[in-house]
């Protein structure tokens, strides 16, 4: 993971690189902070990509799907071409799919991953498994999705191992099924032989097998079959022999036409007189060449699997856990030799995801077979780590048998997500400071100006005797005060002065005697200055949740008094709005903007959008509570 230390100059850098982000409208040169940036990108494995699905256009991205496949593409190419390009180097099975997912993207709601596998032809002509992923970064004002997050991975190896993988079981099925035909039709091979290994008898089978007749194999060597470390074991093997203890039971590498060489398995039996001496040895075997063949082939899948960083895993019924890959044991700290079955899987949850688990996630695998999300697990060293989760329900004659799972750490995902997040966090905050300092510096200045014309031109008329024009200059100026003192008002509202000058709870303070003036609802603030203060960007974040906090209470609560309390402890600054009014159903919020449920929603994502925790309590008749706690350096 490449870390950048973001200063001053490459902040500002950043802010104007996500204005022509939001603005595609203007055209600038590339910045040296834009250049950072999308050397970060190309530092990942995988292709990451920001795109406006409104304008469908892609506003950031690194070139890395480009490089799977092998094509060099034109860095100017128009947004059309390359839409038209991809379109053409996807197999056309796959043009639904794309279809399908482009649709529910559009649709994007926030915390859902949407996620398709596509298969591509690369410039050599060789076909590619590309599995996508995109998440929604931002909405525009009316709440439609604007902006998608994506990483695309090339996945063809893993394809290529669930093909093999699937042919694995297949010749080991057919394997199986032929061993079953031939015992059943007593094809299996038969022979008689002395101590010395030459033969007395051999069936059909064996015949069929050197391809001699049996005439030809009576009086030959049993152990010239074998390959010659095989002879020497097979010899060792029959010797140790007894009439206590007739028999043994081997695999074994035999020579077959055309000097090629198979597997077989054969059940070894002494045959003894009444004393006690031998007398000869009969064998009876069978080819298990295929079953060899498809074990050699099921192995080198368990090592793919094994090799692979994501967190792979099968269940039975109960959770308890069957099979685990490395990476799982390694994440999650297990002990080598660790009998699994004795471990359940949900054991590895947060309480309050196990509970989200099990009431949210489980119908849906019962109900569709397949679950896919965002989730938290603990690693080996109990650390809440976020990953992307897909749970399959395997049904055996109608009932579930057992779980499977993969798992991938998305901490380096959620870092990318971060760093956008903050980004926007910190242009919305130069935009408020540019606004309120165009109100102040232009139009505060030009109605200073007006208002002194006026009352210079009201000094002049004072002395005639047009007493219409002196009132619609008396007019005039009355509503150039009101203008001004609703100028001062937005800004305020905007960015209080307060807040730059003296801090959150100043400005808290200053929204709380606003809200008493206006509605006569008493406001108790509660806390201290914060020191250090709070970067200027939290602060406001803050702020606005707040003063989205007291709007409600004015608007719906029905409120008498108000409880703002800011506490720094731990590192943590905890802000708590809480009202004796009401209370709020959060069950039945509307979604509409004119109701509270939108504030709320509003209020969640500036938290978010800081790193902090938010949460809202409330019943009826019992009042409302809402809580944000932010760690510092967050």
């Amino acid at each position: 993971m490449v870390k950048l230390s973001v200063t001053r100059q490459g902040v500002n850098s950043c802010a104007a690189i996500m204005r022509e982000i939001i603005m595609p409208e203007r055209t600038t040169e590339p910045s040296e902070f834009s250049r950072l940036m999308q050397l970060m990108m190309e530092s990942f494995p995988d292709h990451i990509y920001v795109w406006d699905i409104q304008k469908n256009t892609r506003i950031m991205e690194n070139n890395n799907t480009a490089n799977v496949l092998g094509y060099k593409l034109d860095p100017n190419i128009k947004a059309e071409d390359l839409q038209v390009f991809y379109r053409s180097i996807m197999r056309p099975d796959c043009s639904e799919m794309h279809r399908k997912f482009r649709k529910e993207v559009h649709n994007a709601r926030e915390n859902e991953i949407y996620e398709m596998t596509l298969c591509v032809k690369a410039a050599d002509g060789s076909w590619k498994w590309l599995n996508y992923r995109e998440k929604l970064l931002r909405t525009d004002e009316t709440g439609n999705p604007q902006l998608m997050l994506g990483v695309a991975r090339d996945v063809s190896a893993l394809k290529e191992a669930e093909f093999e993988l699937k042919q694995a079981y297949d010749e080991l099925a057919a394997s199986q099924a032929r061993l079953k035909a031939i015992i059943e039709s007593q094809t299996v091979f038969v022979c008689r032989y002395k101590s010395d290994g030459t033969l007395t008898f051999a069936n059909q089978a064996v015949c069929d097998l050197v391809h001699r007749t049996q005439e030809e194999l009576i009086g030959k060597s049993f152990f010239r079959f074998f390959v010659q470390d095989d002879q020497c074991r097979l010899k060792a093997s029959l010797g140790e022999l007894t009439h206590a203890s007739p028999l043994q039971e081997a695999e074994y590498q035999v020579k077959l036409s055309e000097g090629k060489t198979g597997w077989q398995h054969w059940i070894n039996r002494g045959i003894f007189d009444e004393s006690g001496v031998l007398v000869e040895y009969q064998s009876t075997g069978w080819d298990i060449s295929g079953q060899k063949e498809a074990q050699q082939r099921s192995q080198q899948l368990i090592d793919i699997l094994e090799a692979t960083p994501d967190i792979i895993a099968t269940m039975d019924a109960d959770n308890q856990i069957i099979y685990m890959n490395k990476a799982g044991y390694e994440f999650l700290k297990i002990p080598p030799g660790t009998v699994l079955t004795r471990i359940n899987a949900l054991g590895f949850y947060p309480s309050e995801v196990k509970e989200y688990i099990e009431h949210h996630v489980v119908p849906v695998l019962m109900e569709k077979g397949m679950w896919g999300g965002e989730t938290v697990i603990l690693n080996g060293d109990h650390e809440e780590i976020p990953v992307s989760q897909v749970l399959i329900a395997h049904h055996e004659g109608g009932t579930v048998t057992r779980f499977s799972t993969i798992l991938r750490d998305i901490r380096y995902f959620k870092e990318i997500e971060q760093r956008f997040r903050e980004q926007e966090l910190h242009i919305q905050e130069q935009q408020t400071r540019l606004i309120v300092n165009e109100l102040h510096d232009r139009i505060g200045q030009n109605l200073t100006a007006l208002n002194l014309n006026l009352a210079m031109m009201e000094k002049q008329v004072t002395f005639s005797e047009d007493g219409y024009l002196k009132q619609r200059l008396d007019d005039s100026i009355h509503l150039v005060d009101e203008t001004m003192a609703s100028i001062r008002g937005i800004m305020s509202d905007l960015r209080p002065p307060e807040l730059d000058d003296y801090g959150l709870v100043a400005a808290l303070r200053s929204a709380a005697r606003q809200l008493e003036r206006r509605t006569g609802i008493k406001v108790e603030l509660q806390g201290e200055d914060l020191k250090p203060g709070l970067p200027l960007a939290q602060a406001f974040a803050l702020y606005r949740i707040a003063q989205e906090a007291l709007t409600n209470v004015a608007k719906y609560s029905q409120a008498t008094r108000v409880v703002i309390e800011v506490k720094d402890k731990n590192n943590t600054v905890t802000m708590t709005i809480s009202d004796n009014g009401k209370g709020v159903n959060l069950r039945s919020l509307p979604a509409s903007r004119s109701q509270p449920g939108w504030g709320i929603s509003s209020m969640r994502t500036r938290a978010e959008d800081l790193g902090a925790r938010f949460t809202i309590k409330g019943s009826p008749g019992k009042g409302t509570q809402v809580k944000v706690e932010l760690e510092r350096g967050v």
